[in-house]
């Protein structure tokens, strides 16, 4: 990625401002510093606005998430920034632990982005922290990608992080949201467009689409990246996204990632190379994760492949190291949600599932194993194969 000066004083100007940084904020950080929400949002924000910092090892916060709290409860930071399963992590490590001498009431900025963001995560966090003092407003869902330097929207200072409800299964892209009512999926708003940055959805052509309508969520501003880096040379082309989809496009980036705006804030639904449409619907491989972990399997044992093999349309799920029961949801949830694509259920080794640093699947990676016939995996169920509706890739 190639990121020009201004860009980069662009996004974190942005940053600073959005955070009302002041003198008596620090920042605390265990994200990897080859991640652009670790070297951006937690290094060079802080760092260039003479703040202080405090830095742990990736390996450290795996290790005693309780330290990197301290930070908070005990030494007085006040912002940081972490993917959703960090925030799933440090509740399933500390859940059974009292957090003794732990004050989080100065606690004021915790920038959630890099993935889908699940409501519930949101809860179970707060419900952990609150008795010591934690705001839940201090949750700040944001989005962004590196494209873009690193961010383009996050949730204003003391506004409570909201969710609408979609149906999965109704979403169709150029068309309007539809309520979800009770059989809805929470769709956690990732807040308004930073200081400098223009976000709109466009339909297939390119149209901007009006609110509540989704589309593919496309990014103006001086914070852009002037593309790939390509033989030395920088590219704006879509193929050589290692994500597929993103590209720079008269001025705009057209980021490949689907979403709806309501009231100004951007609801992000997934990523449309890993779709799957079906009879006119569009599901998102996100979804299906959704689902699952509804189900019971745990989120970082499994990942779902969305695609077009020699069978046609076709819905993978990748299961670390099975029980029985994940196995039977899984083949139930996929059949269920990709109606007549074929399904397979596929039992692979403990941690093999690849993840960028930021902890989402690598899936057009593991897409193209698949089909070589490349993965390290074991059939469990059988493969069910298609029927006569018309079901096709996103």
């Amino acid at each position: 990625m190639r990121v020009p000066v201004a860009a980069l004083a662009a996004n974190v100007a942005a940053i600073s401002t959005w955070l009302e940084m002041d003198e008596g904020d620090a920042t605390a950080s265990w994200l990897p510093v080859h991640h652009d929400m670790g070297l951006i949002g937690c290094l060079f924000t802080p760092v260039s606005r003479q703040r202080d910092l405090w830095l742990l090892e990736p390996a450290e916060f795996i290790r005693d998430p309780a330290s990197y709290l301290a930070c908070f409860g005990e030494h007085g930071a006040t912002m940081t920034a972490m993917p959703p399963f960090g925030l799933e992590y440090i509740v399933r490590r500390l859940s059974a632990l009292p957090l003794t001498g732990m004050d989080f009431s100065r606690w004021r900025a915790l920038i959630v982005g890099a993935e889908r963001i699940d409501v519930d995560v949101l809860d179970r966090f707060t419900a952990l922290l609150a008795p010591a003092g934690f705001d839940r407003r201090a949750l700040l869902p944001a989005y962004g990608l590196a494209e873009a330097t690193l961010a383009v929207t996050g949730l204003a200072l003391r506004e409570e992080p909201t969710s609408l409800r979609v149906v999965p299964q109704e979403v169709r892209l150029g068309s309007p949201v539809a309520d979800g009512g009770d059989t809805g999926r929470p769709v956690v708003g990732c807040g308004r467009a930073l200081d400098g940055v223009r976000v709109a959805v466009v339909d297939e052509d390119g149209v901007e689409l009006p609110e509540r309508h989704v589309g593919q969520i496309v990014v103006r501003g001086a914070s852009l990246a002037e593309g790939y880096v390509r033989d030395g040379a920088a590219t704006g082309r879509a193929d050589d996204s290692p994500a597929g989809l993103t590209e720079w496009h008269e001025g705009a980036l057209h980021t490949g990632d689907a979403g709806f705006l309501d009231g100004g804030q951007l609801f992000v639904i997934g990523r449309l190379g890993d779709a799957m449409k079906v009879r006119g619907r569009t599901l998102f491989a996100e979804d299906v994760e959704s689902a699952l972990v509804d189900a019971g399997v745990p989120r970082l044992r499994l990942t779902v492949l969305l695609g077009s093999s020699a069978g046609g349309a076709t819905g993978v799920v990748l299961l670390e190291r099975p029980t029985p029961e994940w196995a039977a949801a899984a083949e139930a949830t996929l059949r269920r949600m990709t109606e007549h694509a074929t399904t397979v259920v596929l039992d692979v080794p403990r941690r093999s599932i690849a993840r960028t640093t930021s902890g989402k699947p690598k899936r057009r990676e593991m897409w193209a194993a698949y089909v070589a016939g490349k993965l390290d995996a074991r059939e469990i169920l059988p493969p069910a194969g298609p029927g006569q509706d018309e079901v096709t890739t996103g």
